[in-house]
């Protein structure tokens, strides 16, 4: 069966490891497969004030599933069209947490980046390229009361980042409490993601494939963290990068090279071009 619409990760699959550039054989592949019909999704777990970069370089894309799902923008439009999010009471009970902790955390919420004053201090780079981190801190704005500013909205996402051990294991455990309400996930392996449950890659991918007409047989998805399994398990050909964590691999129909050699371009050319 053709494939109608592809869905690709951001970061660690469609961009190159500066996590900000789309190589040019990337944005051929995707260019040439879009003249011929296919249907474009970025599918991140970034929100929308830190895609603006992808889109310009990819301005033909259809649609961005952002913050994992929580959120559909129709990029032809300029609209959001779907949304599932944490309802505030959940995302303060989480804050306030968090807040007795060491670790560093964000809220994605209406596109942008939220945190509290003071956590920065406990953000370490786990080998993320500088630039890429000072395109997220200057697009984070730091609250001197978050849960005020913040009151009564609905959060896309929840994202926090550990240092230590004791941080994992402590907070870990309370995080993995909400397991029945949010969807828990990472992108990291020093960090997690908590979204509304219904927010996953592989349910927003339903529901926008639903609204399209499309098939899940007619559907190509790379990926290559844990957040994309839910993505991967629903498309009818999954593709893993070799770069990406071996659970990926070991459920993914095809693997393809790295990030850093156009591992995305490679599947287009395979299974779609």
């Amino acid at each position: 069966m053709d494939i109608k619409l592809i869905a690709l990760d951001l970061d660690g699959t469609l961009m190159l490891p500066d996590h900000i550039t789309v190589s040019q054989r990337n944005k051929a592949a995707l260019l040439k497969a879009h003249e011929n019909g296919v249907k474009i999704v970025i599918s991140t777990g970034r929100t929308l004030s830190v895609i603006e970069r992808v889109i310009k370089q990819i301005p033909f894309i259809d649609y961005v599933m952002y913050s994992d799902g929580a959120a559909v923008y129709d990029v032809k439009n300029g609209k959001v069209i779907y949304e599932k999010l944490i309802d505030y009471k959940t995302t303060k009970e989480i804050i306030d947490y968090l807040n007795t902790t060491e670790v560093y955390y964000n809220l994605y919420l209406e596109g942008s980046i939220a945190t509290q004053e003071g956590r920065l201090r406990y953000y370490y780079n786990h080998g993320l390229p500088q630039e890429f981190i000072d395109d997220y801190m200057n697009n984070t704005t730091v609250h001197k009361n978050l849960l005020d500013e913040i009151y009564g909205k609905s959060t896309e996402l929840i994202v926090g980042f550990f240092n230590t051990e004791n941080d994992y294991k402590k907070s870990r455990e309370f995080i993995n409490s909400y397991s029945d309400r949010l969807y828990i996930t990472s992108a990291l392996k020093n960090e997690f993601e908590m979204t509304n449950i219904e927010a996953t890659k592989g349910k927003t991918m339903d529901y926008l494939c639903k609204k399209l007409g499309i098939l899940p047989l007619e559907v190509l998805a790379v990926g290559d963290s844990l957040n994309d399994i839910p993505m991967l398990e629903f498309a009818g050909v999954s593709v893993a990068m070799e770069n990406g964590d071996s659970k990926i691999k070991d459920i993914s129909d095809y693997v393809t090279a790295s990030n850093a050699r156009d591992g995305v371009a490679a599947a287009i050319e395979k299974f779609v071009l």
